[in-house]
């Protein structure tokens, strides 16, 4: 390949108006196409001087008129293509063709004439560069119709021969292919080859690297006997403008994740505000030395000796957690004059406020580069890694866990560690992110894929998604599972766009195309997010087969047909259990009561036994509803609602289900009475069962659990 083949393009390329890309013309994308081995039509290039009659005697009729130049990019807007024109009318076609570009305003339009092509299924094939995911390929029916279809599957680049062969059956079209109605199907073989010639390996993507903006081939013809490109065009991007580059270099977040030593800037002597709260908390967390305190005067604080600056602190410091003005943090990190490793900046008023705020957001990062320290945040909480004795803002818990989450959100960091206290998951870190002005999330995602201690990952991500972060969850495929929490995802492509491909890539199907190539799991409600984190977490022990099969114990039909549909919706299969196993559980079952699957029984210790040693599945989801338990209790003042509850439990130990994972439902727990709340609360902890109140949240764990198996297991086998 020629690695100078974006120069080359870029000689013959237009600047777009209004934009720092570049258009290359069609005939030249074609000509750098056949350079690739891809098919293209034979065509040539009319000079201003000559009629088109003259120079196309050696072409098939019928023959494609279009224009090409400067300020043409979409050539039917302009009028600027012809098809179907014999040789006989090709001078007075090409007149009117180039009256219609004249008349749009545009100057010095060449002439292009090449053999018409029709022969097959149209498809539409490009690729476009997506900061931060890179650059994905997009596959699906092509035509004038293609964005009101929007009918295509998104992959990242660079493909392998397994992806594309997925990629031609992956979207909702791809039965055409086949042969539909007497049609002869297409020559797969040629589609792939086209398809890795342009996003595999050594094609079109490496040849043109980051200079690669948006490529689209529409229609790509697929016949029989070949796959031809039939129009092409290609979108040099201005690569000193491209989003998402990152501009400092990785950091080591040791000090910031299990810090030796920490200052406390913002602490009053005089009263208690946020620093001084910082002090006590670092102090009830085991820090009886190396804790400072940064004042102005004072030469103690909350018992801790304070200096005037973080430079004047003996010996530096590793870690110092700033809370003071906004307006004042950049001279803190400028003083800090490579004394402190890393800061975290809690304080708000910067970028979430707006341009003023982004401003001093920017003098920031110019301070913290000056003062030579890393900083997280600003406008975030920090982070809590209790085997670093790194303490959040309130009490958490002492003991550490293995589940490492970061999330831009204060406020789901908060929920984030509420919940896992309530439900019992513990943490090796959580961190609150905030800006990222500095420290990324593919820096603290990155030290989680690294770190022993932890075994499952989340990160919620809402617009700061980088480089580094697709790098990071690229390298945890099949290591270690990795829930990603990404709401508000739009179905629209980021900009507009010069192409189908490009507007037809959204900021959704970016995120499903790292998903589909990394196994990330990818969520859109704190329930499903925190859900999957505990399920993963409670399970990462269980050795379990690849498969998309759930067992579903649900006593009542209703409730058993919505869990059914719950499957459905996250991709799970809800397949009858087999004859010989219903006939025995029948014995067990009133008559008219599901045997099948969906179970419609309660999970008695008898039907349990039938199941454990019959059953193949990998995941079990029973669900108990707390309202049919006390419809048996019509005098409303005994244990029994407990005590039934307990007995449905009993036979639902983990240990007694070594190579199942167990997902319970307790619906309509708000109805429980008085006390019984708290009794079947502390009934479901001591199980060790994750325990869920929604179905929808109970299927998206278990759809990140098989969806995690099927990766590690292809990481082992590489297959």
């Amino acid at each position: 390949m020629n690695s100078d083949s974006h120069m080359e393009l870029r000689d013959v390329a237009f600047p777009i108006e209004g934009s720092a890309d570049l258009n290359v013309p069609e005939p030249f994308v074609k000509q750098f196409l056949a350079t690739l081995g891809v098919r293209v039509p034979v065509g040539i290039i009319v000079q201003p001087d000559e009629l088109p009659s003259e120079r196309t005697e050696s072409l098939e009729e019928p023959l494609v008129l279009k224009a090409w130049g400067r300020g043409i990019v979409h050539k039917s807007e302009l009028g600027a293509v012809k098809v179907g024109v014999s040789r006989r009318e090709i001078n007075e076609s090409a007149q009117k063709l180039m009256r219609n570009v004249a008349n749009s305003g545009i100057k010095g339009a060449g002439l292009y004439v090449e053999e018409m092509v029709s022969e097959g299924t149209e498809l539409l094939f490009g690729i476009i560069s997506k900061p931060p995911f890179g650059h994905l390929a997009i596959l699906g029916i092509g035509g004038t119709n293609a964005e009101v279809l929007s009918d295509v599957c998104v992959r990242l680049c660079p493909l392998s021969a397994e992806t594309v062969e997925e990629m031609i059956g992956s979207f909702r079209g791809a039965p055409l292919l086949g042969g539909y109605r007497g049609s002869p199907p297409v020559n797969r073989e040629k589609l792939a080859t086209t398809l890795l010639a342009l996003g595999g390996e050594r094609g079109l993507v490496d040849c043109l690297g980051q200079w690669l903006g948006e490529f689209e081939c529409n229609p790509l013809f697929v016949s029989g006997s070949d796959a031809v490109v039939a129009d092409a065009r290609l979108i040099l991007r201005d690569v000193e403008a491209q989003d998402g580059l990152v501009t400092r270099g990785a950091p080591d977040l040791t000090p910031l994740f299990a810090p030796r030593s920490v200052a406390i800037v913002g602490a009053s002597s005089t009263r208690s505000i946020w620093g001084n709260r910082d002090i006590v908390r670092y102090r009830a967390a085991g820090w009886t030395e190396n804790l400072y305190a940064v004042h102005p005067s004072a030469n103690s604080i909350e018992g801790v000796p304070a200096y005037r600056s973080l430079v004047e602190i003996p010996g530096g410091v590793d870690y110092a957690l700033i809370s003071v003005p906004a307006n004042m943090c950049p001279d803190v990190l400028k003083s800090a004059r490579a004394s402190v490793k890393i800061a975290t900046i809690n304080t708000i008023g910067f970028a979430e406020t707006g341009p003023v705020g982004k401003a001093l957001q920017d003098d920031l990062v110019k301070a913290a580069i000056e003062g030579q320290v890393r900083f997280l945040g600003p406008n975030c909480m920090g982070c809590y890694s209790p085997r670093g004795r790194q303490p959040f803002f309130y009490p958490t818990p002492a003991d550490a866990g293995n589940v490492g989450v970061v999330l831009q959100s204060g406020g789901l960091a908060t929920d984030t560690l509420q919940m896992g206290e309530k439900l019992g998951l513990r943490f090796s870190a959580v961190v609150s992110a905030g800006n990222v002005a500095d420290i990324r999330l593919g820096d603290l995602v990155q030290y989680l894929v690294n770190d022993p201690d932890t075994h499952v990952i989340g990160v919620h991500v809402e617009g700061g998604a980088d480089v580094r972060l697709i790098q990071a969850v690229k390298e945890a495929t099949g290591l270690k599972p990795v829930v990603v929490l990404r709401p508000g995802m739009n179905e629209t492509g980021a900009r507009v766009a010069a192409s189908h491909t490009g507007n037809l890539t959204s900021d959704r199907r970016g995120w499903e195309a790292l998903g589909t190539a990394t196994g990330v799991t990818l969520t859109e409600t704190f329930e499903q997010f925190f859900s999957a984190l505990l399920y993963l977490d409670r399970y990462r022990a269980v050795e379990t087969h690849d498969d998309d099969d759930v067992l579903v114990i649900s006593r009542g039909g209703a409730s058993a047909v919505l869990a059914a549909d719950a499957c459905d919706k996250f991709g799970l299969k809800v397949p009858e259990l087999p004859q010989e196993i219903q006939a025995r559980l029948r014995s067990f079952t009133p008559v008219g009561y599901s045997v099948a699957n969906p179970l419609d029984v309660h999970p008695k210790t008898d039907v349990l036994n039938i199941l454990v040693q019959s059953s193949t599945f990998s995941d079990i989801l029973v669900n108990l509803d707390i309202g049919q338990i006390y419809l048996q209790d019509v005098g409303g003042q005994s244990r029994e609602p407990v005590d039934r509850f307990a007995e449905m439990l009993e036979g639902l130990r983990i240990d007694d289900w070594p190579r199942a994972r167990i997902a319970l439902v307790v619906w309509n727990l708000t109805l429980a009475r008085g006390s019984d709340y708290d009794e079947i609360y502390r009934l479901v902890m001591e199980s060790g069962l994750p325990m869920f109140n929604r179905l929808d949240e109970a299927m998206a764990a278990i759809a990140a659990a098989k969806r995690f198996t099927h990766y590690q297991l292809i990481s082992r086998h590489g297959d």
